[in-house]
């Protein structure tokens, strides 16, 4: 008999695809409530509605108390999906919520050398960003993947966090393990690993870009690496 085709490779279960386009604003517009969500109207050929942005179905939208539902842009209230993805609240039904972010894993994950050295990653959207980035980011600007490390690891990195609740959670490891990231530990003396010290292997362009990053995290540190 014929054999059978192969099986396909195994994907991993993600969650349900969000609307059809991921629509991101920039961080500026977002510090003042401005986001931006899909509408598939703003895909018809015509009647329109306002605050469509670029030609994919992207419009903008505000949170329910910010600065930018004052400013008098009539743009919609945003549909649940932004609170949902940026973990804020204002958002059509949904109450507003404390200001403590929830973070969880999503696809995130490290290899096994740093899981056993006590450093984790999980996701926070802000490593997403194309500016503001905050500290330890995998890719900034390209995933929301966040390296973070657990309160007993033995080589604290400079600038890192500490892992949320929900890395413990998911990866089974005792809770005051996550202390969360906005945890600062009492280091006596903060020692600086300079970057800068692997230049000589790499070419100009490299050193250009690493410099270019450290002036990213430096803006966008978070405000808690001391």
């Amino acid at each position: 008999p014929p054999t059978p085709p192969p099986p396909h490779p195994h994907h991993p279960p993600r969650p349900p695809p969000p609307p059809k386009v991921d629509c991101d604003a920039s961080h500026g517009d977002r510090a003042i409530g401005l986001y931006q969500q899909y509408n598939k109207h703003c895909t018809d050929d015509e009647g329109v509605p306002s605050n469509c942005v670029g030609s994919h179905g992207c419009q903008f939208c505000h949170l329910a108390g910010s600065q930018a539902s004052k400013a008098g842009s009539g743009t919609a209230k945003c549909s649940s999906w932004v609170c949902d993805k940026y973990e804020v609240s204002g958002c059509e039904g949904v109450e507003t919520r404390s200001k403590e972010k929830k973070y969880d894993l999503g696809d995130c994950s490290t290899d096994v050398g740093n899981r056993n050295a006590g450093r984790h990653a999980f996701r926070d959207w802000e490593c997403a960003n194309h500016e503001g980035v905050p500290s330890a980011c995998q890719k900034p600007g390209k995933t929301p993947c966040r390296m973070c490390m657990l309160k007993s690891v033995d080589d604290p990195m400079d600038g890192w966090p500490y892992c949320p609740p929900a890395v413990c959670d998911d990866l089974n490891i005792h809770a005051t393990e996550c202390p969360g990231v906005d945890y600062v530990a009492k280091i006596g003396h903060s020692h600086h690993h300079s970057k800068h010290s692997k230049h000589s292997k790499h070419s100009h362009r490299a050193d250009e870009e690493e410099e270019e990053e450290e002036k990213e995290e430096e803006i966008g540190g978070g405000g808690d690496v001391e």
